[in-house]
């Protein structure tokens, strides 16, 4: 299934009334930091991945995605087993003790829990992601929701100097947004969430 992304540069014709002098390639710039800084301060950018194979006894998992973007951190991990995912139940929630991201995209269990069965789609990893220097687009959900928020923080950027209240009324706006944003997070609420039990296990080492 295509990405439904917003691209950042659809969203300039939005910033043009209040700019004097406008300079199409800085508000772009602008905008991208925006975003990067949103996402990286609030979390807002969670998603869950395609659901990957576990294969029997394997400590390491490559993770992608098709997005511009790079992993954060794990947000959660589910556990299925192959009835799981026969009757597309959300399976058990991992207690995050036993595994750990080793940047840029390995996910790696610890060895007090390593799968031991095979399950087709059984791995079902929910990852926090953070614009790159070269993303220009972002998932039409997130611009959706917290797209006036992002604007925000590349206006107050822009018009730092021209026109410092202006400046200061958009910060407020993307402070305000961005408090949002992060009680959002902690609350789950994404498109992509979802809640579980959680597995514990007695023992694990590095």
């Amino acid at each position: 299934m295509a990405l439904q992304v917003v691209k950042c540069v659809d969203l300039l014709p939005r910033m043009m009334r209040d700019i004097t002098n406008y300079n199409p390639a800085s508000a772009l710039f602008a905008l991208q930091d925006a975003g990067r800084e949103f996402c990286n301060r609030s979390e807002a950018w969670f998603e869950k991945l395609t659901a990957i194979n576990i294969v029997a006894d394997q400590q390491e998992y490559t993770l992608s995605t098709d997005y511009v973007a790079q992993f954060k951190r794990i947000k959660e991990i589910h556990i299925l087993t192959s009835d799981d995912v026969t009757n597309a139940r959300e399976g058990m929630l991992l207690d995050p003790a036993y595994y750990k991201l080793i940047l840029p995209n390995t996910l790696k269990f610890r060895t007090g829990f390593i799968p031991t069965t095979a399950v087709t789609g059984g791995l079902v990893v929910e990852m926090v992601f953070t614009p790159t220097m070269g993303t220009n687009e972002l998932p039409a959900w997130l611009m959706g929701r917290w797209a006036e928020g992002i604007i925000g923080k590349a206006m107050s950027e822009l018009l730092a100097v021209s026109n410092p209240n202006r400046a200061q009324s958009y910060l407020s706006t993307y402070n305000a947004k961005l408090g949002e944003a992060m009680v959002d997070s902690m609350d789950d609420i994404s498109p992509y969430s979802g809640s579980g039990h959680v597995i514990q296990v007695q023992e694990y080492s590095p």
